[in-house]
């Protein structure tokens, strides 16, 4: 039989090797693609470049082998010291095909620059999905056949036998999907999710989740040439003040594969309302609260008034704020931002300030939006209050002995028995004034009229007409321009004790005595180093107290008279006596919304019992006032109201022109009344008491 060629195809049965025939008889045919030995030795791959404990062949068995997810290399020559080997064998042909029958090919090793230095004859058989090869032991020693390992499939691929050739188990993004918005659409704001992969890829669907913090809001399917899931407004009921994000899974829509991507996660989007700042300190000065949106506000209709808008509370009187509702509109939306702001302080008071934390609260009260507002809940806002320093007090008391707001804690002060009226104190920045008038008493003089005014408010308490001792108490309530009264009073049920509370948070306080009238006034911490007057500066520097009108500064004496007439008020030109006319409300007014966003009202925390409404809350409902109260604030239906006062010991309220009553009462337990009577002594025939302070 003649031997074949190298590279040539011989029938199952007979194999050449170096001219030797070997020749199988009809029965003992035997099909290399079914009988074979496995060889699984890792250190055959191209990538091991063992140089020590090198592997040999020499002794290998003749027969059909078959290696696992591997095959030997054709037509690469490999350098020595590779596949775990000196001399690794390689095949000197190509691959046969599956239609070929057994293939005699030449197995080579490299020597010196020779690629088939040394050579055996193999056969190869293509088995469609592996190959099978009738190897010979190799020439000698350190020679081993070379294999090319198939790369296993990864993480993201499959096949049916977990190498290659392999496919993507799913459809994979060009990168992370990407969330846009909010922007407005019509009648709603939307986010838009965008899945990276190619439009005109048409072999995937997406499983598009919408979360809110994690937890699913909706999901939508995407396929064809979907790209693109939405995501409304509306939407987001229940899920707002949340991180937004979309989250994507991808799968083969022909079902060639059974796998489903991982989930591939957008950016983050906070919708909702953040409060700034973070946290607050107050210290008796008005600070902002900011509340911003980062959605905006839409309009579901075209009639009606279209806002957000929450209603806002304490939980306590110790913090004042300038605003009891604040509103939200389309208007407000720049920038990708909708915001508004409030002021916020501490509550004048003459009270002691402990200090301590305080909560704002919001509540939605609705008007015309997306549902999407109506579950958005805000978290109450923690305000912490210092001890004391929240503002200052002056008072003129006696005969008048009046201490300064930078003296009056060191217990300084002077004294005036000229009569006149004069400037007790006034805000250069503002409209709040307090006037006194005082009346000889023996050899000396007392308080015997006190004027207060702010913006369009004017109350005056008078008894300087009569006898001292004797007068008749009279009290004025004026509202310039018949515009609503914004000042608040509360008497005592003695009658003889009145607290009247500003919206700037200045609080003046009058005793009405047998022969004089006591003035107390508490100005929050803002109004410092805005005011003159008799009361000082205000400013932290007791040696600037005594300043007048053109700026000279006076020593500290008994009756430092030059600068106690500089502050002298012109007959007719006095709040007792001129004419006035309407100013614009000043810019922020303290409004404590107490308790409950639904009934906004000022409560002076040392007189729990009263309650007027705040500025611009009109339209919420008015509290019921409690037992110890008269059933309406004070209220007048003419520009000046002018009533007697009879300091019994249990008035019966008068009534005012317009009906109600006109003095809201407080039971005196809920006063802490603390005038100390540090001293009592003789000037000039005048038996008096000097208050160094007092205490509502």
């Amino acid at each position: 039989m003649r031997t074949p060629r190298r590279g040539t195809n011989v029938m199952l049965g007979v194999l050449f090797f170096s001219g030797l025939v070997i020749t199988v008889t009809a029965d003992d045919v035997i099909d290399p693609c079914k009988q074979h030995t496995v060889l699984d030795e890792p250190w055959r791959s191209l990538t091991s470049n063992e140089t020590s404990n090198l592997q040999c062949d020499q002794s290998l068995k003749m027969g059909w082998y078959r290696f696992n997810h591997a095959e030997m290399l054709f037509d690469t020559c490999v350098d020595a010291y590779h596949c775990g080997t000196h001399i690794p064998m390689w095949i000197n042909g190509s691959k046969p095909s599956v239609t070929d029958n057994v293939t005699i090919l030449n197995a080579c090793g490299k020597y010196d620059r020779d690629c088939c230095f040394y050579s055996r004859e193999i056969g190869v058989k293509n088995c469609s999905t592996f190959l099978a090869y009738y190897l010979q032991p190799t020439p000698g020693c350190s020679m081993a056949y070379c294999l090319k390992v198939d790369r296993k499939c990864d993480e993201n691929e499959f096949s049916a036998t977990g190498y290659e050739p392999c496919q993507d188990k799913y459809p994979k993004l060009v990168r992370e999907p990407f969330m846009a918005g909010p922007e407005i659409d019509g009648t709603d704001f939307k986010f838009t999710c965008f899945v990276p992969y190619p439009a005109l890829y048409l072999d995937a669907t997406f499983n598009v989740a919408w979360l809110s913090n994690g937890h699913v809001i909706k999901t939508v399917t995407l396929s064809g040439t979907e790209r693109r899931a939405i995501l409304y407004g509306e939407d987001l009921n229940g899920f707002m003040n949340a991180n937004i994000s979309c989250m994507v899974r991808t799968n083969f829509a022909d079902g060639h594969s059974p796998f489903t991507s991982p989930a591939f996660q957008s950016n983050s989007y906070w919708a909702g309302i953040k409060i700034t700042p973070e946290n607050m300190t107050l210290n008796g000065t008005w600070q902002e609260v900011t509340l911003t949106s980062t959605v905006p506000v839409v309009c579901k209709t075209t009639s009606g008034d279209c806002k957000v808008e929450y209603a806002v509370s304490t939980d306590n009187g110790n913090v004042s704020l300038s605003e009891c509702r604040l509103t939200l509109r389309p208007t407000n939306w720049i920038n990708s931002t909708a915001s508004t702001s409030m002021k916020v302080s501490t509550t004048p008071s003459f009270a002691p300030q402990t200090g301590g934390i305080s909560h704002i609260q919001f509540k939605y009260t609705g008007h015309a939006t997306g549902r999407e507002w109506s579950h958005l809940q805000i978290p109450k806002y923690p305000v912490k209050t210092t001890q004391s320093g929240s503002g200052a007090m002056c008072v003129s008391a006696g005969d008048p002995h009046i201490f300064t707001f930078d003296n009056q804690k060191d217990n300084k002060h002077y004294d005036n028995f000229h009569v006149g009226q004069y400037v007790l104190v006034q805000r250069l920045s503002g409209t709040f004034r307090v006037e006194t008038r005082t009346i000889a008493l023996g050899k000396a003089a007392v308080n015997c009229g006190v004027a207060v005014r702010e913006g369009n408010d004017v109350i005056t308490l008078d008894q300087c007409d009569g006898e001292p001792g004797k007068a008749q108490l009279r009290m004025a309530v004026k509202s310039i321009g018949n515009v609503a009264r914004k000042a608040e009073i509360v008497r005592s049920e003695s009658g003889t004790e009145y607290v009247i509370k500003f919206p700037s948070g200045a609080v003046v306080k009058l005793d009405t005595l047998k022969y004089n009238i006591d003035v107390s006034v508490k100005l929050p911490g803002y109004f410092s180093g805005d005011t003159e007057g008799l009361c000082g500066r205000y400013d932290g520097n007791p040696g600037n107290d005594l300043k007048s009108p053109n700026g000279h500064v006076y020593a500290m004496e008994r009756f430092p008279y030059a600068f106690i007439e500089s502050w002298s008020i012109p007959k007719n030109q006095s709040l007792f006596e001129k004419d006035l006319t309407a100013l614009e409300p000043e810019p922020h007014q303290h409004c404590v919304c107490y308790n409950s966003a639904e009934a906004c009202h000022r409560t002076p925390p040392s007189i729990p019992d009263t309650k007027v409404m705040c500025p611009r809350c009109v339209d919420l409902p008015h509290p019921s006032p409690s037992p110890a109260t008269t059933q309406s604030p004070i209220t007048t239906s003419q520009p000046t109201t002018v009533v007697s006062v009879q300091p019994t010991p249990a008035p019966t309220p008068a009534t005012a022109a317009g009906g109600g009553s006109l003095f809201k009462t407080t039971n005196p337990n809920h006063y802490h009344h603390n005038l100390h009577h540090h001293h009592s002594h003789t000037d000039y025939g005048l038996v008096h008491h000097t208050s160094t302070s007092g205490t509502v």
